[in-house]
């Protein structure tokens, strides 16, 4: 599946999330100097302001052990008491977190 990438609710001229959970920063020009499209850190990064970003995002996920589909990642984290990075290395990696589930990317 090709990695198609969409803008950040809010941030549509900064930030584009992929289907594969990547975040870049968005090609722009200020005065006389190009900003060139990087690939920022994946997204088990600290970065509140980007963990927030990606929560509020209509993101659903699919717990393996309990067999619940959640409609997004604070769903998730408020219900199992699981913490974002976690949930994300978990879908990104496909292997269980600290305390046992394994989350898949639904959409």
């Amino acid at each position: 599946m090709l990695e198609q990438w969409k803008p950040v609710p809010s941030f549509e001229d900064v930030y584009e999330v992929s289907n594969y959970g990547n975040v870049r920063s968005v090609e722009r020009t200020y005065r006389s100097f190009s900003i060139s499209r990087t690939l920022i850190s994946p997204i088990s990064t600290h970065s509140s302001r980007l963990d927030n970003l990606l929560a509020k995002q209509r993101v659903k996920v699919y717990c393996v052990e309990t067999g619940t589909t959640y409609d997004s990642i604070k769903a998730v984290r408020d219900t199992l008491s699981v913490c974002d990075s976690a949930i994300y290395r978990s879908m990104k990696t496909g292997t269980p977190c600290r305390k046992g589930y394994t989350f898949i990317r639904v959409n």
